[in-house]
């Protein structure tokens, strides 16, 4: 029976007191174990958490069409039929260059109604437009901040970089004024996507009200799914099993309406075109019937003048009959002068109408879901990599604060063995002694695993999500407090600890009190293994050897000890292991993979005797070792046995394979060995051919800028630490 009242309970308290570094350091270690372990894994599930809250409160979009044509009201009431669909929305975008000083940066403007409920945006400073010539940019601590108040300026047309035609932007007007910052759940990374315009790629997003576009059709439509409206959880198979069937239920209707737009707006003005050219062919077949009759009567007054005219000697009657003739030869050539230029401007405008005809021979629609939205697939796997180090990292770290506290509480009831046998003399029952060492270890175990608890869930999820946000643009952090993990801390240290109090104390218990009074009879000794080999031996100090017996006398103590060193060390070594692969990831890239020191992007596409013309004036003008043209592009690639794609993917195309290797090195990282541009194939990089489970010789599928699906052969797989990269 256990009784705690009295002598005893003071007793426990008195033991406290009296080994306070003891007991202090029993409370550490397992605060510092279970908060670490809590910590780092409430980090990957609170930074999740955040996303999830964030994209609920705002609204976000589950599916977003965009369209070559656009979309008209009856594109919109049919599309918000499609099974599946809660919320849809309509607005316009559009890619424009800011002039900034000498610098021009690429935005991406957005319409926002007052009535829109998706992608809601968060006001962080100042006010939303309310005006015509009001625009609200994104609050970035990044680049060159826009502040309210400032006037940004956009050029009217735009230079494409697929067509290297102009284009106009379809906006009111080309100055707007700042009145505020937002942040929207569209584009929570500072990487904010490709355009064909400009250099490729977006530096800034805005947000203009919709009646400063002057696009007819609605440029892009938001949608949100029945499944996100119930409340249902992103991150789940069920979620994105319905994302993938609507999406298939979506593109069936945009093709749908493509069909119907094809049959309403092209095909009659086809038919116009067509028309035309069938006029335009009997108006000239006429123009030239009539042009040869009177062309016949010129021929036929000449033949009379020179056969009757002539010969009559009358002078009179020549000098009238060839003026009559160069007045009707004048008039004829008149005439044809002025049909050929008519008839030639005719077949202009059809050439025009024609090639205007032509952007439509192709049209298509793009259907897109959240994981296509700049930063938020990549987001989850960031925080899937936060979880993963936590599955292991910390439960190393904890089980070493247990094998610490083990070693000490054992210590600690092998010192108190006279006090053991003094109160089972008195009397006092196994239960009640026991209870003394397992309430202390018990009682150090939980302040220290709620302490460690409360710290961890406070400090480390805070620390790797601010880390992260620092390339994310999200919402304050909503932690997740992991109760199981918490749970099974508690368990695991307090149990450890008091287990092992018991365990000890009850082995104790089976001596008499004469016996545990006495001093402990130290374990016989017995020859070692260093003992029987004789030459080692001999050589040996005194104090070695007794060292050496100790460490074999008492195995489980070097053992315990072992591993507590071992154990620590290996924390040590493999957070300075993290520390440098991390650095090290930078110098092997750009120093080993890439070597070249600066890239210059145009603004504009130039042919290859343009770049080599300014290649010669750059290096002319500086110091310039090495350079070399390249086609360089974002490009999705496709893996056809999953239906995965991997859209953070460039295509490199040099203008010189063979001198590749004097700016970029392609080389194998398990053998070394240097790697060559083929024709029929190509070079991929390590991580994305692992993520596609390719082997060389496979083949699969991009996409580019223009969406052409191109299958491509993979000849060798390169070394390569930041992007994923195609040569």
């Amino acid at each position: 029976m256990i009784n705690l009242k009295g002598s005893v309970f003071k007793n426990i308290v008195r033991e406290i007191w009296d080994t306070k570094a003891r007991f202090l350091s029993i409370l550490a270690i397992i605060g510092l174990g279970v908060g670490f372990f809590v910590g780092v894994k409430a980090a990957g599930p609170s930074m999740i958490n955040t996303l999830v809250n964030y994209a609920s409160e705002q609204n976000m979009m589950d599916v977003r069409l965009v369209s070559s044509v656009g979309f008209d009201d009856d594109d919109v009431a049919e599309i918000e039929k499609t099974q599946g669909v809660a919320q849809l929305q309509a607005g316009y975008f559009a890619d424009a260059v800011m002039s900034d000083g000498s610098k021009k940066s690429v935005v991406r403007i957005h319409s926002l109604g007052e009535d829109d409920k998706i992608n809601v945006p968060v006001l962080e400073e100042g006010r939303l437009p309310q005006n015509s010539g009001e625009i609200v940019v994104e609050n970035a601590s990044y680049a060159n901040p826009i502040e309210i108040g400032s006037k940004i300026t956009l050029e009217n047309t735009v230079v494409s970089r697929t067509t290297g035609e102009k284009e106009e932007i379809p906006l009111k007007c080309s100055e707007f004024t700042v009145v505020g910052k937002v942040k929207s759940p569209l584009y929570i990374s500072f990487q904010k996507g490709n355009t064909t315009v400009g250099n490729g790629t977006i530096s800034y997003y805005m947000m203009i009200l919709p009646q400063d576009f002057t696009s007819e059709r609605y440029t892009e439509l938001y949608l949100v799914s029945d499944y996100s409206a119930s409340g249902g959880y992103p991150y789940s198979d069920e979620y994105n099993s319905e994302i993938d069937s609507l999406t298939q239920r979506l593109e069936t209707v945009c093709d749908e309406r493509l069909d119907v737009f094809d049959k309403n707006e092209i095909e009659p003005k086809r038919q116009e075109v067509a028309d035309g050219i069938e006029e335009l062919k009997d108006a000239m077949a006429k123009t030239d019937g009539e042009l040869e009759s009177v062309y016949k009567q010129i021929q036929q007054l000449q033949t009379q003048y020179e056969k009757q005219v002539l010969p009559s000697g009358n002078k009179a009657l020549i000098a009238g009959t060839k003026a009559q003739i160069d007045i009707a030869m004048q008039q004829y050539q008149s005439s044809k002068a002025a049909a050929d230029a008519k008839f030639m401007q005719e077949k202009q405008n059809i050439a025009d109408a024609q090639k205007q005809l032509e952007q439509f021979d192709d049209i298509k629609s793009f259907v897109t879901t959240r994981d296509d939205s700049p930063g938020y697939a990549e987001y989850q796997d960031n925080a899937g990599r936060v979880d993963a180090v936590a599955t292991v990292f910390p439960v190393f770290f904890l089980l070493v604060a247990v094998l610490v506290c083990v070693t000490t509480m054992t210590r600690m009831v092998e010192e108190r063995r006279t006090e053991i046998g003094t109160f089972k003399a008195l009397g006092y029952a196994n239960g009640t002694i026991i209870s003394k060492y397992v309430i202390y270890s018990t009682v150090a175990g939980v302040v220290g695993c709620a302490a460690g608890c409360v710290l961890g869930c406070v400090s480390l999820p805070n620390i790797i999500f601010y880390a992260y946000a620092m390339v994310y643009h999200i919402k304050d952090m909503d932690s997740v407090i992991p109760w199981g993990f918490i749970l099974g801390g508690f368990a695991v240290s307090v149990l450890c600890t008091a287990m092992v109090s018991w365990f000890t104390c009850r082995s104790e218990l089976k001596r008499t009190p004469a016996s545990l009074m006495r001093p402990k009879t130290p374990k016989a000794g017995k020859r070692n293994l260093l003992e029987r080999i004789g030459f080692i031996w001999s050589r040996m100090k005194f104090t070695s050897k007794v060292t050496t017996r100790n460490l074999f006398r008492y195995k489980a103590r070097f053992f315990m000890t072992v591993l507590g060193v071992a154990g620590c060390t290996a924390l040590i070594v493999a957070a300075f292991g993290l520390m440098d692969a991390v650095g090290g990831i930078v110098d092997k890239q750009f120093g080993e993979i890439c070597r070249y020191n600066l890239s210059i992007v145009f603004s504009e596409s130039k042919t290859g005797d343009d770049a080599d013309k300014f290649i010669e004036e750059l290096t002319t003008q500086y110091s310039v070792k090495n350079s070399m043209p390249v086609y360089q592009n974002r490009v999705t690639v496709f893996d056809n046995r999953s239906d995965a794609t991997y859209g953070d993917t460039y295509l490199v195309v040099p203008s010189e394979p063979d001198r590749l290797r004097a700016t970029i090195d392609l080389h194998s990282r398990k053998t070394g060995e240097d790697i060559e541009l083929v024709d029929g194939g190509c070079v991929m990089s390590e991580k994305l051919a692992d993520n596609m489970g390719l082997k060389i010789g496979d083949e699969f599928e991009i996409k580019d800028i223009d969406d052409k699906v191109v299958k491509l052969k993979l000849s060798s797989i390169c070394e390569n630490y930041l992007y994923s990269y195609i040569y």
